[in-house]
């Protein structure tokens, strides 16, 4: 049963959650799971020891379990493990550098292999292993939140696509299809300032400020989606992070836009929420894992 049980990370831009996953059952193993906040604006030695701290929590669960698989947000070359995030504020004293060495040095004789994958891939896994698109063959995964993450499953195969740098409008796509996208349009439609997506759900201000904000943005991602999916055949598209969560305000008039365009397919939001890159992570991997 120990060779099944591969350890699933998840690194944003602010946190790093990491949980053994059990590949046999699809799960988490019990008490397994870690989650700590991260100064990704640290030196080389502070953001190393926290993650490798994280990881060495979560690896004691199973200490058989030699395999860390880890979803992290590009750009990154992923087959070296080098870190190529610069001008992002964010992990500037990663820049390529050899994380997966940096790493192993830290939880040897705990971890014996560091694989690490697109989180936007490892989200849409994790859907299609256990999750939202379990039951689909053709399926198109976003991840809604800071940036505009996408990946896309065919063939038993799942993919970063990088739309997030695709044209839209005047810009791009990352520029449309995230937060900053409705705290900026927020401001300039109602001259006030919020912080967030969650902050127009819960205190949106008087009159139709939440209604106006969000049929735009149904709008701009309807334009985006119907020529893009137009003849792809996907039977599910799945919708993760934190703007997901305010999808009532927005999937219905999307999936009536594709409907009214003549596109059958299944719009869904992600039934793992946080733990859909984590488990994503660990199932890509199953192979090399040999579970038993």
């Amino acid at each position: 049963m120990q060779s099944s049980v591969i350890l699933g990370v998840d690194i944003g831009g602010s946190h790093i959650t990491a949980a053994l996953v059990d590949i046999s059952n699809r799960k988490i193993v019990e008490n397994s799971l870690r989650r700590e906040r991260i100064d990704s604006q640290g030196s080389t030695e502070d953001i190393i020891n926290a993650w490798a701290g994280v990881l060495k929590e979560s690896l004691l669960f199973s200490p058989n379990s030699k395999i860390v698989s880890v979803a992290m947000p590009g750009p990154f070359d992923y087959e070296n493990g080098l870190s190529l995030i610069t001008g992002l504020n964010k992990y500037e004293s990663l820049y390529n550098l050899n994380l997966r060495d940096l790493l192993l040095k830290k939880l040897q004789p705990l971890a014996e292999e560091i694989i690490f994958t697109n989180d936007a891939a490892c989200f849409l896994q994790g859907e299609v292993f256990c999750g939202a698109a379990k039951d689909h063959d053709r399926v198109l995964g976003f991840t809604l939140g800071t940036g505009f993450g996408s990946a896309t499953f065919e063939n038993q195969s799942t993919e970063e696509a990088g739309y997030w740098k695709y044209p839209f409008a005047d810009s791009i796509c990352e520029n449309y299809f995230s937060s900053r996208w409705f705290v900026k349009r927020y401001f300039e439609l109602f001259d006030r300032k919020v912080a967030n997506v969650k902050e127009i759900v819960e205190s949106a201000g008087t009159g139709n400020e939440q209604q106006i904000i969000f049929a735009e943005f149904s709008h701009n991602l309807s334009s985006f989606l119907i020529p893009l999916i137009k003849n792809k055949n996907y039977t599910a598209i799945v919708f993760g992070g934190n703007i997901a969560k305010a999808a009532c305000f927005f999937l219905p008039a999307v999936q009536s836009a594709l409907t009214q365009n003549g596109i059958n397919v299944e719009l869904v939001v992600s039934e793992l929420g946080e733990s859909s890159a984590i488990i994503g992570a660990a199932s890509l991997i199953q192979s090399t894992a040999n579970p038993s």
